[in-house]
């Protein structure tokens, strides 16, 4: 999707836009978050030489429980705002966009903004349980009946002696 930022009407007026954009191109970790278009809507106005930019955009995420390993499907909106010139200056500030030839791609932008603002780690809940760490058993949809008790691994056994010993003194 592209805007013509030469071709805005008068200043301080703004020109709607909508479409859509495909991200099902990108992957992180192996998967694509955005397997189905992304709905975009919005302004663009130019204002002292400058074009303001301001959208939205709805998109369903895809993604693994980082606890549980489960399939997480959610919708979200996320508003943006650009401020863009044909051709940035020296001084101009970082997070201004430049527009070669007046043509600006939200694609780029929108795919750029929405995969950089995707958490490090999704859940499928705030009180998802995980995997038993024993037997790998999902906790939230069975109690898998191991040991409540920690199991050390043996390799930090020496390690837990120092925290017993810590304890004994107390």
């Amino acid at each position: 999707m592209r805007i013509n930022i030469l071709a805005l009407g008068p200043e301080e007026q703004p020109v709607p836009f909508a479409g859509t954009v495909d991200l099902s191109y990108m992957v992180r970790w192996g998967e694509a978050p955005f397997p189905e278009p992304v709905s975009v809507s919005g302004t663009a106005c130019r204002k002292h030489g400058q074009t303001l930019v301001e959208l939205e955009a709805q998109y369903t995420l895809h993604t693994i429980c980082a606890r549980c390993l489960q399939p997480v499907v959610r919708r979200e909106t996320a508003d943006l705002d650009y401020v863009v010139m044909e051709q940035l200056e020296q001084d101009s500030p970082q997070d201004w966009v430049e527009a070669p030839g007046g043509m600006l791609d939200i694609t780029a932008l929108v795919g750029e903004d929405l995969f950089l603002a995707l958490d490090a780690a999704s859940l499928c809940s705030k009180d998802c349980k995980g995997l038993c760490p024993a037997c790998g058993a999902d906790r939230n949809q069975t109690d898998c009946g191991c040991s409540a008790q920690k199991k050390i691994d043996p390799r930090f056994a020496a390690l837990s002696k120092l925290l017993d010993d810590k304890n004994d003194t107390q």
